[in-house]
């Protein structure tokens, strides 16, 4: 009886130990959202962290050699033994604003990078499980043929071909598994995992239409506004400048002209590029109505096969080719979704638009517009709000709350620079704008609310209301695709209180008519 005892004892605490485990297993597998893959990768990049020093370090060269300047040259006519230190200072001046300039163009690049790995790694997964299930039919077949040639029905040479079918599978099963562990390790390393990580990837990719039918336009957006064309310019007004300090004239000369050349070349280059985005974006747009009808079709086929397989006029392997057809378009969606999304967030840093956003948030009205109005709240719509109104932004919730409604967001405020920052049409939604008074124009948000309009700009730290200039503490920025604006100066501009909850990272705004 002891023994007895002593052994179901033993068993239950080893089923324990087995629970344990598996629990711990369980709660280690990591998430990651989108915006947690780039908030990481801002984190982690440590070309981020040496251009944020250089910005010190050349902000303090600047000021130093600006100290031993006594007079600013117009002409020839200055003191010859200055010639290095006029040099240098202009030099050590446009350095320090291009490393500014070049902080922030590589933030836009990074994101387009984090989002292009993440989903690169969900393209891989569709394709890992396509992979999956075709070496599941060709195992099926193989047992198909062994039966008939045990009674007759196939020959050797059909054995050896459904035999040759299933290690074809499994080498393009091994290939596949292959490519997504090198997707995972080039996201893990972007967000700052271990290599032999894998995060269990919560977002997925969506489809947002984009215009670009007017190339022309979108192409005068980036002469003004990319990155390249500004570093081009200002070395090219550069050269001007300090040609007044070359040994010889001449020299000076030339050096201007090559950069004025380097400036040419680099606008031919950039209308190249942003045509063939555009031509690019128009394709895939396309190739996506195309690919959406044909899952469409496949479903179809799915739900006729198996129906078929049900009443035994079909066999396994059929249906699973028609599942198999179906995640190879899936996976096709998926990966053109993705190439889309990257496309146009590349076009957008290269105009310094909100082309991706504008797209994201007229889907967004249209979905919400065919929903019953009697269920959606006010606030969502933009409609006008009750004349009390108390509307609550927390740090990190995809939720906000205005007055006795909740209302589920797509994207999370956070604090940056002491400053709030909420994604501006919800922030509009809960002032009570309507969508047809929020406008994107190459980087410029403007929202309008009865007698007050308000501008922004991303990048620019003012605010303008009802034409007047104000300057501010932070800017608007693009954050994970999203336009999110500094939520106390928006809010205050419309007459509204701010006060700011640090106890659980909450923002207050209240109005009362």
């Amino acid at each position: 009886m002891k023994k007895r005892n002593l052994i179901t004892c033993t068993v239950f605490i080893l089923l324990l130990f087995a629970f344990t485990a598996v629990a711990a297993a369980v709660e280690d597998v990591k998430t990651l959202s989108i915006d947690q893959a780039v908030e990481r990768a801002f984190h982690y990049n440590n070309k981020l962290k040496k251009i944020k020093d250089d910005i010190d370090t050349k902000e303090r060269y600047r000021d130093d050699a600006a100290q031993l300047l006594r007079y600013t040259p117009v002409d020839r006519s200055f003191e010859p033994g200055e010639t290095n230190l006029f040099r240098y200072y202009y030099g050590s001046d446009f350095e320090y604003r291009k490393a500014k300039k070049e902080l922030e163009n590589e933030k836009k690049k990074l994101v387009i990078d984090v989002y292009k790995a993440y989903y690169d790694v969900l393209a891989k997964q569709l394709d890992v499980r396509e992979k999956e299930a075709a070496l599941n039919k060709a195992d099926i077949e193989l047992k198909q043929v062994s039966a008939k040639v045990n009674v007759g029905m196939a020959n050797n040479l059909d054995l050896l071909e459904a035999k040759t079918k299933v290690e074809g599978a499994k080498a393009d099963l091994k290939k596949s598994q292959q490519e997504l562990d090198s997707a995972y390790a080039e996201l893990n390393v972007l967000v700052g995992y271990n290599v032999d990580e894998r995060p269990k990837l919560t977002d997925s990719t969506h489809y947002a239409k984009v215009d670009v039918s007017n190339i022309d336009s979108l192409i005068g957006l980036a002469l003004s506004s990319s990155f390249e064309i500004w570093t081009a310019e200002e070395a090219a007004e550069l050269a001007k400048t300090t040609k007044l300090f070359a040994k010889y004239y001449d020299e000076g000369e030339r050096e201007q002209r090559a950069a004025e050349m380097t400036v040419d070349d680099t606008k031919d280059t950039l209308r190249k590029t942003v045509r063939e985005l555009c031509l690019g974006i128009e394709a895939m747009d396309k190739g996506h109505q195309q690919i959406m009808n044909a899952i469409e079709q496949a479903n179809e086929a799915v739900r006729i096969a198996e129906a078929s397989y049900k009443v035994g006029t079909i066999t396994l392997d059929k249906v699973l080719e028609a599942k198999i057809a179906l995640a190879r378009l899936q996976a096709q969606k998926t990966e053109l979704e993705a190439n889309y999304q990257v496309a146009v967030m590349t076009l957008d840093r290269l105009t310094d638009s909100s082309l991706l956003e504008s797209a994201l948030d007229d889907n967004e009205t249209k979905s919400i517009s065919k929903k019953d109005k009697k269920t959606e709240p006010a606030v969502q719509t933009g409609q006008k709000p009750k004349e009390k109104l108390k509307v609550l932004f927390t740090v990190g919730k995809k939720q906000y709350q205005c007055n006795d409604q909740r209302v589920d967001i797509d994207a999370a405020p956070y604090v940056k620079d002491n400053r709030t920052y909420v994604p501006v049409r919800y922030l509009a939604h809960a002032l009570g704008i309507a969508d047809d008074n929020i406008s994107y124009n190459g980087g410029k948000v403007s929202l309008k609310k009865d007698d007050t309009e308000l501008e922004l700009t991303i990048g620019k730290p003012q605010i303008t209301v009802n034409g007047e200039v104000k300057e501010i503490d932070v800017m608007p920025e693009i954050h994970s695709g999203r336009t999110m604006l500094p939520a106390r100066f928006v809010a205050e501009s419309f007459g509204c209180s701010v006060m700011w909850n640090g106890s659980n990272s909450t923002m207050e705004i209240t109005n009362v008519s």
